[in-house]
């Protein structure tokens, strides 16, 4: 027997050393989320292959890595065709001019889905001309979704803000010129030089009527426009609610004897709420306005108030038309008057909405029951002082 021994122990260790380098890189390339790759091009440019893909592929591309190794057009085959020739012609400048390969380009999974990915890769060429190119893919659908929805997100904002100003603005300016002609029509009213002729005393009283409501409308938006803008200040105090409820009926007593309602305050003796005492009444007044004029000839409304726990609850209810239960859900929401959006009752929807927000600003909640025909329960909740 003829033959030779060779000491291989440090073959071994490096063939050891490799393949555990490998299995390194394969249980890295499992844990992350898009997909690592070699990918070589041949020296003329006319062939192209992978030599390496994780086994990530498949869930991203929809290939397999097996098929993917063996025929490198699998890949090609589910990009968007209008995408394909962007595709190649991006590679080939890297390959030029060996710079860095960049792009997001769409494919189709073999499942039907449809994917946007982002490719990365460094390229470097080796002693025989060929390019190789060693980066990552990674499927970025969702991220292009939530910028696309954080650019309308912007949009919306800017375009909610533009608008606030603009009401502002424009609540501003149209009081000046209707406080004018307030002002003459209460004159006309008065005057006594020569005294109005009763022809002409009730079309005055129209105007002077007509200017008020614009004028409470105009009140109205402007306090919409400043909540949302967050500028609407609040002096948040203990309010005692005896003298404001008998404030607020005695307000209201005459526009209820007009409409031939019954208005009732119930004494609210001891209760002492957290809120704007201003605020607070214009929410009532505005609650118990609707009472009135929803109501019908010969009801009532009752304005009441009691203690629940650390809160004090205030009810405002009434024997009126009421809600339709398919109206309830969109009560407080600007412009929203429901089935009376067509009919001869006065006003423009934003009331309610202004009530429910000045509540909740006072740390508060509105709600209210209701049924058509069967009248309404408007509900008030503010911390107890």
């Amino acid at each position: 027997m003829l033959g030779t021994q060779t000491d291989i122990t440090s073959q071994r260790e490096l063939e050891m050393q490799a393949s555990a380098d490998r299995a390194r890189l394969a249980l890295i390339a499992r844990h992350v989320p898009g997909v690592l790759y070699q990918f070589m091009q041949s020296a003329d440019g006319r062939q192209g292959w992978f030599s390496y893909v994780s086994e990530r592929c498949e869930a991203v591309f929809g290939v397999a890595p097996g098929e993917l190794t063996a025929d490198a057009s699998a890949l090609l085959r589910r990009v968007h065709p209008e995408w394909r020739e962007r595709l190649r012609s991006s590679l080939a400048v890297s390959a030029v001019h060996s710079a860095q390969w960049r792009l997001e380009f769409p494919i189709r999974r073999r499942d039907g889905v449809d994917r946007w990915l982002l490719g990365a890769a460094s390229p470097q060429r080796d002693s025989e001309g060929r390019t190789a190119w060693f980066g990552y893919i990674a499927d970025v659908t969702d991220l292009r979704e939530l910028e696309a929805t954080s650019r309308d997100k912007a949009a919306a904002e800017a375009a909610s803000r533009a608008k606030t100003e603009f009401l502002s603005r424009m609540s501003h300016e149209l009081r000046t010129p209707l406080n004018a002609v307030l002002g003459f029509s209460q004159l006309l009213e008065l005057s006594q030089t020569p005294p109005l002729a009763d022809a002409h005393r009730r079309p005055v009283q129209l105007i002077r009527q007509a200017g008020d409501h614009l004028l409470t409308m105009i009140g109205d938006l402007l306090d919409l426009t400043r909540i949302e803008a967050g500028q609407l200040p609040l002096q948040i105090d203990a309010v005692a609610l005896a003298p404001l409820v008998e404030e607020c009926v005695a307000l209201m007593q005459a526009q209820a004897a007009s409409a031939q309602v019954r208005l009732v305050g119930a004494p609210c003796v001891g209760l002492v709420v957290q809120a704007d005492r201003t605020r607070l009444k214009q929410v009532l007044l505005n609650l118990l306005s609707n009472a009135v004029k929803y109501n019908r000839r010969g009801g009532a409304v009752t304005l009441n108030a009691r203690s629940d726990g650390a809160e004090v609850v205030i009810e405002v209810s009434d024997t009126g038309i009421g809600i339709a239960e398919d109206h309830l859900a969109r009560v407080f929401e600007p412009f929203q008057r429901g089935a009376h959006g067509q009919s001869s009752i006065e006003g423009t929807g934003i009331g309610l909405a202004v009530c429910k927000s000045l509540i909740e600003l006072m740390a508060g909640t509105v709600g209210v029951q209701s049924a058509a025909g069967k009248g309404s329960l408007f509900t008030v909740r503010l911390a107890m002082a």
